[in-house]
Parts: structure tokens; C-alpha cells; sequence
């Protein structure tokens, strides 16, 4: 039941993210991976408790939904003159990262039980947020 609710939610994220896009891309961008850290960490340590955790799974699906929108717009700011091309990275590096996810997913559960699986999205949400920095850093320095 919860898996069918966190599919439904992430609309009303879809929604909710593309208005913030409207509103501003950069600031966007840079705060989605925050959103999904705290997002994981609330669920890591209120997740044992039963009403609480009904809450978060509203609240990541929300955020997780936000993340194809958010990349792909980001993307496309920078495949302006050549559209197809920035759709077609965007897809193949989306299937890339749904393979690395898994496969480090996978390789924390082995290593560390189920528990402690979310400390990978952390990661992955730390190093979304370091790779965004540098991309900003870069392009202000080129400009």
C-alpha cells in the first residue's frame, strides 16, 4: 500500500518541483540534493515508528520525484542548440545512475545489513550536491 501512495505522491512532486523551477533553476538544483539527504535522514533515524514513517514516505516521494525533473531542466539550460542530443544524455546517464545506485545499494547491504543502506543515498546525494558546486564554481570562473 505505502509503495502505491509513494508512486502516486511523487505527481504532486513532479508538480511542486517544476514550480520551483520556474521560480529559479540554479536555486533549485543546488537545493534538491539537500532535500533528499534530509529527506534520508529522517527516514534513517524516525523510520522505526510506524506514523512517522507514513509522513516521511509522503515527504521522499515528494523529493525523489523531483529529481528526474530538476536534472532534466538543468540539462536542457545547457543542450540549448542542440536539444535531442542533451535529451538523449539525460537518459542514457539516468539509466547509469539507476546501475551504479544498485549495484553500491546492493554492495552497503552486503557490507552493512539493510539499516544502513541509507548512508549510500546520503553519499550520492553529498556528492550531487559537491558536483553541483563545481559545476557553478566552474562556470562563473569561464564567464
Amino acid at each position: 500500500m505505502m509503495l502505491m501512495i509513494f508512486g502516486v505522491i511523487m505527481i504532486l512532486g513532479n508538480f511542486l518541483f517544476g514550480s520551483f523551477l520556474q521560480k529559479n533553476v540554479l536555486r533549485t538544483t543546488v537545493l534538491f540534493p539537500v532535500a533528499y539527504a534530509a529527506a534520508y535522514l529522517l527516514i534513517y533515524f524516525a523510520g522505526g515508528y510506524f506514523l512517522p514513517m507514513i509522513v516521511m514516505i509522503l515527504l521522499w516521494g515528494i523529493v525523489h520525484s523531483g529529481g528526474l525533473v530538476v536534472s532534466q531542466s538543468w540539462l536542457m539550460t545547457e543542450a540549448q542548440t542542440a536539444p535531442e542530443f542533451g535529451n538523449s544524455l539525460f537518459v542514457s546517464f539516468t539509466n547509469l545512475g539507476i546501475t551504479i545506485g544498485a549495484s553500491v545499494g546492493g554492495w552497503f547491504i552486503g557490507q552493512w545489513g539493510i539499516h544502513q543502506l541509507i548512508w549510500s543515498g546520503v553519499g550520492f546525494a553529498l556528492l550531487a550536491f559537491l558536483l553541483i558546486a563545481v559545476k557553478i564554481k566552474w562556470y562563473s570562473a569561464s564567464q
